[in-house]
């Protein structure tokens, strides 16, 4: 009996190790982020764009883009860091909201090797989503990942984009990698 629970307790430490290794590789498949800027603002301190409003969607915080922040807090990872067993894709839900019926925004996911060429993009214009100026309304952008853009030195990039005059802001992301 002892020998028993002596081969048990030597083999059950090594099983825990092996199986736990296992699904380490697997980290980033179906891993989702939420984002609500509020936890944020430590972060990325006095950023042009993080903005502490009543018009925030939930919160105090939100992401505000107009002509002089043509660009809002991007999210950044490496594709180092979803290998060795990458997504087949990137998925972005979120909430944006403007001042004007005629903004011009888009909300992006782009792919960019170490020269920072774009390898693979994905936007949605805030027209498609944004019906009503003043309200937030729902959007949701998907980024498939071709196995030959999974070049380890190549950066993902997530970011509100303006490229006109009117504000434009967006709240309430979630990035899931699936």
């Amino acid at each position: 009996m002892k020998k028993i629970q002596a081969v048990f307790l030597f083999f059950l430490p090594i099983s825990v190790v092996f199986f736990s290794c296992g699904k380490k590789q697997e980290a980033f498949n179906n891993k989702e982020y939420h984002i609500q800027f509020d936890e944020l603002v430590h972060f990325v301190k006095n950023h042009p764009s993080l903005i502490k409003t009543n018009e925030a969607r939930s919160g105090k915080y939100c992401v505000y883009t107009d002509a002089k922040v043509q660009y809002g807090i991007d999210y950044c990872m490496n594709v180092a860091d979803l290998l060795p067993n990458p997504p087949k894709t990137i998925v972005v839900e979120g909430y944006g909201k403007s001042v004007s019926a005629g903004a011009k925004a888009a909300y992006v996911i782009s792919l960019e090797n170490s020269q920072n060429q774009i390898q693979a993009y994905e936007a949605i214009d805030v027209k498609k989503f944004i019906k009503k100026p003043g309200e937030w309304s729902a959007f949701k952008l998907v980024l498939p990942l071709k196995p030959q853009l999974l070049d380890p030195n190549n950066l993902i990039k997530i970011y509100g984009w303006n490229f006109g005059q009117d504000a434009v802001m967006f709240d309430d992301l979630s990035i899931r990698f699936e």
